[in-house]
């Protein structure tokens, strides 16, 4: 069974999916660290056991080479990285795409009392100019 969780898709949910894309490329980069850290010169065995379960029985471990781990976790890794790049690349082109709307209504808003402003002030400098005409007479 799979679980979905869906946000509405609106303009705050949306700048957050670039923010998701970082922390979790991250999060990658800090966990292969850890591991190629740990690996190189914590762990004093030539051998890696990856695996869960008792001991004794050989199906429930995996072995291989400490060179080798380490290439599949970089590699893993890196397969990761560029893989959310690209998808925060593809995220920020959707977040603009989806909010030009928004943006196009906002500049026309702000172009509208940018006018109201300029009718306001222009009306006031011609009452300014009327009183002072008037009052020079």
């Amino acid at each position: 069974m799979c679980v979905y969780f869906f946000s509405k898709d609106k303009r705050s949910t949306r700048g957050k999916i670039p923010a998701s894309c970082i922390l979790s490329i991250i999060s990658i980069s800090l966990w292969c660290s850890w591991v190629v850290i740990y690996f190189l010169f914590i762990y004093k065995r030539d051998t890696v056991y990856m695996g869960m379960g008792p001991t004794d029985e050989e199906k429930n471990y995996r072995v291989s080479s400490k060179k080798q781990y380490i290439f599949t976790v970089l590699s893993e890794s890196i397969i990761l990285i560029v893989t959310l790049a690209y998808w925060l690349m593809v995220s920020g082109q959707y977040r603009d795409l989806m909010n030009k709307k928004y943006d196009d209504e906002d500049a026309a808003k702000a172009k509208k009392e940018e006018e109201e402003k300029e009718a306001a002030k222009k009306k006031e400098e011609e009452e300014k100019a009327a009183a002072k005409a008037k009052k020079s007479e």
